[in-house]
């Protein structure tokens, strides 16, 4: 913002100008936690859920590459859980991925 100011006033600078991005080295000390990553299949996140949609708990086809089809979301983003996991993994439709629950 206080470059657009400047800009705004002093009309001979750049619109877009060049900088140089800072890259501060990251501390293993500053995380909040390790990634937890376990092993686990597809399938396996279709049994653990039944073959059933998380969000609209209707029956998913897992062979269907359209609407129906099966698509897999992380119950917590990782970002936030930091567990990929087969506890955090879950079975929806394709429909439903993006929606809300």
């Amino acid at each position: 913002m206080a470059y657009k100011r400047a800009r705004d006033d002093d009309k001979s600078l750049p619109v877009k100008p060049e900088t140089t991005m800072y890259v501060r080295p990251v501390d293993v000390s500053e995380l909040e936690s390790e990634l937890v990553v376990e092993s686990f299949t597809d399938s396996q996140v279709v049994e653990k859920c039944g073959g059933l949609c998380a969000k609209c708990h209707e029956l998913v086809d897992v062979g269907s590459s359209g609407a129906d089809g099966a698509a897999f979301v992380w119950k917590v983003p990782l970002e936030k859980s930091h567990s990929a996991t087969l506890a955090n993994r879950l079975l929806v439709h394709k429909r439903c991925e993006g929606g809300t629950s």
